[in-house]
C-alpha cells in the first residue's frame, strides 16, 4: 500500500512540474508573439536574446505634433523608418530576400572643367547610367530607348528619360572618342560555330553577315573567356528565331550563381502589330532563364543589347555594379559573370553583328535621335507623354492628364539632337530640333509649355504644365533654358534666320525670368522645387530634396560659364549683369549644402 501512495505521490510531483514548465513556455510564447512582429521592422536582432526585456509603444514627436508610434524595448528606442524618411532625406528599399537596404539621398554638386560645348558634353551627364535606374523597366527591344516604370508599372516610354539615356551615352562617346575592343559574330567554324549543314539546315556567309536555319540550338563557343558584354546586330526574318546567350554568373546575391543563365532575344514573326516583353523563371535543374520576346517582328530591326543590365532587370537587383569595371562584367557587389556560349535556333538573318567589350555609346546616342525624330508631332514638334499624374492627393487640382508636353523633354531632346547634328550634318537631325521649338511658343492652355507668372510678362517653359494652375518648377525650366542655348550653338545654321532668331529670344527672355525669379527659389537653409504654393494656396511649399537642390547648383554653375562667354550678338552687358546676380546666388546655395553634398551620386532624377 505504501508503494502505491509513493507511486501516487511522486507522479503528482512529476505531473506539477509539468505543467509549471508549461506555463511558464507559455508566458514566454505570448510574450515573444507579441514582439514578433517587429522583427521585419527593426534590424537589432540580439536584444531579443536578451534574458530579460521590456516593451511598449509610446509616441514619437517631430515639434509639437506626434509623428508617429516608437517601440522602447528596455532604454533602446526604435523608430518606423517611414518616420525618418522624408525629415532626414535618406532612401531605403526590401529587396527580394528580405533585406532592408538604407541609402543617404544622392548628393553632388558639378562644375564645368572647361567652357561648356554645344558639341561636346551634355553638363555632368558623362557620368550617369540611365538604364541603371530603378526607374527604368528595361531597355526597349524594339525602339533601343529605356522603357519607364515611373507613374506606370507596366511601361511606357517617357521623353525626358529616353532624351538623357542618349545624352548620357553621347557623352561618354565625346569624352574617350574611341573605338573600344570588339568581336565580329560571323559563321565561322575556326570561330567554335558548331552547326550541321544537311536535311535542309544551313548557314552561310552573305554580305556583312550570314544567313541560317537551324532545327535545333547551334552553339557559338567561346571559352569563358569571353568578356564582350554588349550585342551590336542588324536583324531579318519572315519566320521566327532565338539568340541565346549563356552567361556563368558567380555572385552571391543571385540564388542560381555559378550555374548557367540563359538569355534569349526572341524574335517572332506572327501577329500584325509589334509588342515586347520580359519573363524569367527557374528551372528544375536550378538554371536561370530570361526570355525576352518581340512579337510581330518583321522587316529590318537593329538591336544594341547589353547582357549585364538585361540580366539585372530580370533578377529585380541593382544595375550600378554593370558600368564598374573596365573589362570583367560586373553585378552589384563586384561579383562577375562570363560569356560562356551563344546558341541560335530558328531562321533567318545576321548581318552587321559585333560583340563590344563596353558600350557601343555613339550607336546608342544616334538610335535614341532616330527614335526621337520618328516619333515627334508633326503638328507642333512635341513629343507627347501619355500619362496621368497627380501631385497632391488632397487636391484633385493639380493634375496633368494624358497627353502632356514637357519643356524638359523638349530642351533634353533639341540638346542631343544638335550634338548629333554637330556630328553628322544629317538635316533630319537639325529640322527636328528646330521644329521642337514650337512648342516654346505655344501657353500650356493649348498643350504647350510656355506660361507666365501670376499674369506678369515674365515667362516661364514648365516640366509639368499642370492646369489650371502652373507649378514652376525650377529644374525643368532651366534644363529646357539649355536646350534651346544648345539650338543656337550647336545648330549653327546661318541660312535658317528665322530659327536662329526664334532660339536667340527664347534664351535671352528665359534667362531674364530666372534672375528675376530665382529668389523666390530661396528658403535661406535649401531651395524650393517648384512655386506652385504661391499660385494655390492650398499647396505646401515643396522644399527640394537635398539632391535636387545639387542639381539645381549644379544647373547655375553652367549657365553661369554660358553667360560669361557668350557671342558678341548677345546684349554683353546684360548677360554679365545676370551672370553676376547668379553667381551670388549660387555662392549662396552652395553654402547651404556644407557637409551635405559630400556623397556621391550616380544619377540624376528624372
Amino acid at each position: 500500500m505504501m508503494k502505491i501512495l509513493k507511486f501516487i505521490k511522486l507522479t503528482f510531483i512529476l505531473l506539477s512540474l509539468t505543467m509549471a514548465v508549461f506555463l511558464f513556455a507559455s508566458l514566454r510564447l505570448v510574450s515573444y508573439n507579441d514582439t514578433i512582429k517587429y522583427r521585419e521592422i527593426y534590424t537589432d536582432r540580439n536584444v531579443f536574446l536578451q534574458p530579460k526585456f521590456s516593451y511598449k509603444q509610446i509616441n514619437c514627436y517631430f515639434g509639437f505634433n506626434t509623428a508617429d508610434k516608437c517601440l522602447k524595448i528596455n532604454s533602446t528606442i526604435y523608430l518606423p523608418f517611414d518616420l525618418i524618411k522624408k525629415k532626414f532625406d535618406v532612401n531605403g528599399l526590401i529587396d527580394k530576400k528580405g533585406n532592408f537596404q538604407l541609402t543617404p539621398s544622392n548628393h553632388r554638386i558639378f562644375s564645368p572643367l572647361s567652357n561648356y560645348n554645344s558639341r561636346g558634353e551634355f553638363l555632368w551627364f558623362g557620368d550617369q547610367n540611365v538604364e541603371s535606374r530603378d526607374r527604368v523597366k528595361f531597355v526597349s527591344l524594339i525602339e533601343n530607348v529605356p522603357i519607364s516604370n515611373q507613374w506606370k508599372k507596366s511601361g511606357h516610354f517617357y521623353p525626358i528619360q529616353i532624351a538623357q539615356y542618349g545624352l548620357s551615352h553621347y557623352s561618354k562617346w565625346f569624352r574617350k572618342k574611341k573605338v573600344d575592343q570588339f568581336k565580329n559574330f560571323t559563321i565561322n567554324q575556326r570561330d567554335n560555330f558548331l552547326f550541321i549543314k544537311n536535311d535542309g539546315i544551313f548557314a552561310e556567309k552573305i554580305k556583312n553577315g550570314f544567313k541560317f536555319k537551324f532545327r535545333e540550338r547551334s552553339i557559338y563557343k567561346t571559352n569563358y573567356n569571353f568578356d564582350f558584354g554588349y550585342l551590336l546586330a542588324e536583324l531579318e526574318t519572315n519566320s521566327s528565331f532565338n539568340i541565346t546567350v549563356d552567361l556563368m554568373i558567380r555572385d552571391s546575391q543571385i540564388p542560381v550563381a555559378g550555374q548557367i543563365t540563359s538569355l534569349t532575344y526572341s524574335f517572332n514573326a506572327d501577329g500584325t502589330k509589334k509588342s515586347e516583353n520580359f519573363t524569367s523563371h527557374l528551372n528544375k535543374d536550378k538554371s536561370f532563364e530570361i526570355i525576352y520576346k518581340i512579337n510581330g517582328f518583321n522587316g529590318t530591326q537593329t538591336i544594341i543589347r547589353n547582357f549585364c543590365i538585361d540580366s539585372c532587370k530580370a533578377f529585380g537587383i541593382r544595375c550600378d555594379g554593370c558600368f564598374k569595371q573596365p573589362k570583367k562584367i560586373k553585378f552589384t557587389n563586384g561579383s562577375e559573370y562570363n560569356l560562356y556560349q551563344i546558341g541560335l535556333v530558328g531562321e533567318g538573318e545576321i548581318r552587321k553583328a559585333v560583340f563590344f567589350e563596353k558600350s557601343p555609346s555613339y550607336e546608342i546616342a544616334k538610335q535614341v535621335g532616330d527614335y526621337l525624330v520618328s516619333t515627334q508631332s508633326n503638328d507642333n514638334g512635341g513629343w507627347m507623354i501619355n500619362i496621368t499624374r497627380k501631385f497632391a492627393s488632397d487636391s484633385k487640382k493639380i493634375m496633368l492628364e494624358s497627353g502632356w508636353h514637357s519643356a524638359m523633354a523638349q530642351g533634353h531632346a533639341i540638346s542631343l539632337l544638335c550634338r548629333l547634328y554637330s556630328q553628322t550634318k544629317d538635316e533630319k537631325y537639325y529640322k527636328s530640333a528646330a521644329k521642337a521649338l514650337d512648342l516654346f511658343e505655344l501657353d500650356t492652355k493649348l498643350n504647350g509649355v510656355r506660361t507666365n507668372f501670376m499674369n506678369s510678362s515674365l515667362i516661364w517653359f514648365e516640366e509639368y504644365p499642370t492646369k489650371p494652375n502652373s507649378l514652376f518648377v525650377l529644374n525643368g525650366f532651366v534644363f529646357s533654358i539649355f536646350g534651346i542655348f544648345d539650338f543656337l550653338d550647336g545648330c549653327k545654321n546661318t541660312n535658317d534666320v528665322f530659327y536662329f532668331n526664334k532660339a536667340k529670344d527664347l534664351f535671352q527672355n528665359a534667362v531674364y525670368s530666372l534672375a528675376k525669379l530665382i529668389n523666390l527659389f530661396d528658403t535661406g537653409t535649401r531651395t524650393l522645387y517648384d512655386l506652385g504654393h504661391l499660385v494655390d494656396a492650398e499647396i505646401n511649399p515643396n522644399v527640394a530634396r537635398w539632391d535636387y537642390h545639387c542639381v539645381h547648383v549644379s544647373q547655375l554653375n553652367y549657365l553661369i560659364d554660358i553667360l560669361e562667354n557668350l557671342e558678341p550678338n548677345f546684349d554683353q552687358k546684360l548677360a554679365k549683369f545676370f551672370a553676376q546676380k547668379l553667381r551670388n546666388i549660387r555662392k549662396r546655395w552652395e553654402n547651404y549644402t556644407k557637409d551635405i553634398c559630400a556623397f556621391l551620386t550616380k544619377e540624376i532624377v528624372d
